[in-house]
């Protein structure tokens, strides 16, 4: 390994006019990977890998390395590279996180192991809370903050997870004082980890901070969350330099806080501003993104900064660009409303044409600011009222009707005087915006012949509202259509939990042990099979309305085999065989990783849902000839006839329709297959059950390096 880092040192000091930008990333990894197929040391192995992954162009790109990693750190039993590996396997899905969680619960007790643990515990949280709808994620909301409420953890990385996945559940509302107040609560314990850590957890905290407090108009706040946010990743960069990790790189990171920073005009003189902003520029010369993103036509760094340093002209033309393009997240609304209120400073200063234009697009922002804000308040009172009123009725259930009574008054006086006060609210708002826009009334006098034009603009609007209405008159018959359809697959998982639920719940209805372990897998197979069809649906909207996003990149079909075979061994019954062999020779394919997994995912699936007895056996070849990949999923099932061969492949489409499913999985494989650029089948030659193949190309038009 000491040759190898001499090797790379003596080529970047040989060559001192050719920066990091200009490496040839790809040939690089090249020579990685090739050196690391020839089997060095396990400590060169790891040194390799690291820095493969840390070239790589993203998070999909480095995951099979991790995968690759996080094995011979097993084999040679390296715990704390296991971790690292694990920390950066658990963005697939949420089977993936729990396997990880009792994983790393297994491994031996320490500091880095408790960190990864409550890691994986609030990502899991996270995409469990993804799923719900709004009135689920309403009380699991007031579930966790009673829980919080009921007394502190002795353990502080169980403090900090509570703490995170509640900021997780309260993100919905963020502009809420119990967000504040948690985000305080979680700076305080990030602090208070140990040294030894405490490499992951501050993440979470970094990314919601500074934020927060720049989007509430808490400067100095921000400012403190990103000056130490800053020193954090320098203690990273120390980090891995003393690894020899020479391209592992947080300058996108870094650029982001400065963004920030620069907008402070109240804690930052103007020499400091133009101090962070040279900064910003010698990041952009080192790293292409960040390049592209502050030399943008519209970029918010130069008008940040023109606008701190109050040099509008030159703000102009960007701002221009700025509000040329859609902004849907919360921080890009935040700064349009900045950016508006000073083009038309600007527009004042200069007797701009585009006055009115951009005046009616700031009173707009300005109203759809009012009622978001009204409505979040709205939200953020009824929590705090149900957590309140939760607490009490559990703290008072050995009181009589008479004090239930005063109680239920008590509550009912409560609401009057929220709603009350949100009436009064919303009068005041309505009062001011009726002042500002007699106001702007009468400044508007002086454009009559720019609205002669605004008209008919509005005209030609108007015909395209028309249009719109009707496309949308007709996308909610096919809504109806769709709904349908879907009825019977919804309500019958629904009804089976709420049944096996009700008789669970029953204190009259007595039952064994093995009786309630029954119907409790009753009720988690058909939440189950809800969340699939909900997936199923989604994955289905998104390929046939084109939207569907793939990234391209050079995958071990080896790899990709052993994966869905992980992912499906527990699901096959008694008496069933699952089979994978690694083929001895390897095949690196050009291939979206994870539609290719789900693919093999659901034709393994469906074969453990009908092979009763017998094997299931996973396999591929690779035919040179044609430049294709054939995998296959053979089973010893109850077999598909040659008639329904090409059937099945349809929407809601079954074998047996007293089965339990929803029909979609096997469509969903052949849009798969069609945004891939291959064909799924079945194979009617085979006899001895069914066999599914997905013939995959070798070459796609378009590949993500």
């Amino acid at each position: 390994m000491k040759k190898y880092i001499v090797f790379i040192l003596f080529f970047i000091f040989t060559f001192p006019n050719i920066t990091m930008l200009a490496i040839n990333r790809q040939a690089l990894t090249e020579s990685m990977v090739h050196k690391l197929l020839s089997h060095p040391p396990y400590s060169e192995q790891v040194f390799l890998l690291h820095n493969i992954i840390d070239l790589s162009s993203s998070k999909e790109a480095a995951h099979p390395y991790y995968r690759i990693l996080f094995n011979i750190a097993k084999a040679h039993g390296d715990v704390p590279t296991q971790l690292e590996a694990i920390r950066n396997l658990n963005t697939i899905h949420s089977d993936s996180i729990a396997y990880f969680i009792k994983y790393v619960n297994s491994l031996p007790k320490s500091n880095l192991q408790r960190e990864a643990a409550a890691f994986l515990k609030y990502q899991y949280s996270v995409r469990v809370f993804v799923l719900m709808d709004k009135k689920s994620k309403s009380d699991y909301l007031i579930k966790i903050i009673n829980q919080y409420k009921s007394g502190r953890s002795a353990d502080i990385y169980t403090e900090t997870t509570k703490t995170m996945e509640l900021l997780s559940a309260l993100s919905y509302i963020p502009t809420c004082d119990m967000y504040s107040d948690y985000i305080i609560k979680l700076g305080k314990l990030v602090k208070l980890l140990p040294a030894d850590g405490r490499s992951i957890l501050p993440n979470v905290y970094f990314s919601l901070a500074p934020n927060f407090y720049a989007l509430h108009g808490k400067e100095l706040e921000s400012l403190k969350a990103d000056r130490e946010y800053l020193k954090f990743l320098d203690s990273l960069d120390n980090k891995y330099r003393k690894q020899g990790r020479i391209y592992r790189s947080f300058d996108i990171y870094r650029y982001t806080c400065y963004r920030r920073m620069i907008m402070d005009t109240t804690y930052l003189s103007k020499k400091e501003i133009m101090k962070i902003f040279e900064k910003m520029k010698q990041l952009g010369n080192a790293n292409s993104e960040i390049y592209n993103d502050l030399h943008s036509p519209g970029s918010s760094a130069y008008i940040r900064y023109y606008i701190a340093t109050n040099q509008p002209l030159k703000a102009k033309p960007y701002i221009d660009n700025f509000l040329s393009i859609k902004h849907d997240s919360d921080e890009g609304l935040n700064f349009m409303r900045m950016v508006l209120k000073y083009r038309l400073q600007i527009g004042l200063m200069t007797h701009d044409k585009d006055l009115l234009k951009y005046t009616l697009k700031y009173i707009d922002i300005l109203e759809t600011d009012i009622r978001y804000n009204v409505n979040e308040k709205a939200q953020e009172l009824q929590i705090i009222y149900d957590v309140n009123g939760l607490t009490q009725q559990v703290n008072k259930l050995e009181l009589d009707k008479k004090q239930e009574e005063v109680d239920s008054s008590h509550r009912n006086t409560i609401i009057s005087i929220v709603a009350l006060l949100i009436v009064t609210i919303l009068l005041f708002i309505t009062w001011r915006h009726l002042i500002r826009s007699r106001k702007l009334a009468l400044s508007l006098k002086k454009s009559q012949t720019e609205l002669t034009d605004e008209k008919l603009k509005i005209i030609d609007t108007m015909d395209k509202l028309e249009k719109a209405r009707n496309d949308a008159v007709m996308a909610d018959k096919m809504k109806t259509l769709f709904i349908q359809n879907m009825d019977h697959e919804i309500r019958t998982p629904l009804n089976a939990i709420v049944g096996f639920t009700q008789v669970l719940t029953d204190p009259e209805i007595e039952l064994e042990n093995d009786e309630k372990n029954e119907y409790a897998t009753l009720i988690l197979k058909n939440n189950d099979l809800l969340l699939k069809l909900v997936s199923d649906v989604f994955d289905i909207a998104q390929m046939e309305s084109g939207n569907i996003q793939t990234s391209i990149e050079p995958c071990s079909v080896n790899d990709i085999c052993h994966e869905a075979y992980d992912s499906m061994q527990m699901r096959t019954e008694n008496g069933v065989e699952l089979l994978f062999s690694p083929h001895d020779t390897d095949f690196t394919l050009n291939t979206d990783r994870q539609r290719v997994l789900q693919l093999l995912n659901n034709y393994l699936s469906n074969a453990c849902k009908f092979t009763h007895d017998g094997k299931i056996i996973l396999d591929y070849s690779v035919d040179k000839k044609s430049e294709t990949v054939t995998f296959s999923v053979t089973d010893t099932g109850i077999g598909i006839p040659a008639e329904k061969a090409e059937k099945i492949f349809e929407r809601f489409e079954k074998v047996n329709s007293f089965e339990q499913g929803t029909g979609l999985g096997l469509h969903v494989c052949r849009l798969i297959a069609k945004t891939l650029h291959g064909e799924v089948k079945l194979d009617t030659s085979y006899t001895g059950g069914s066999r599914f193949l997905f013939i995959h190309p070798f070459r796609q038009p378009s590949i993500t390096i």
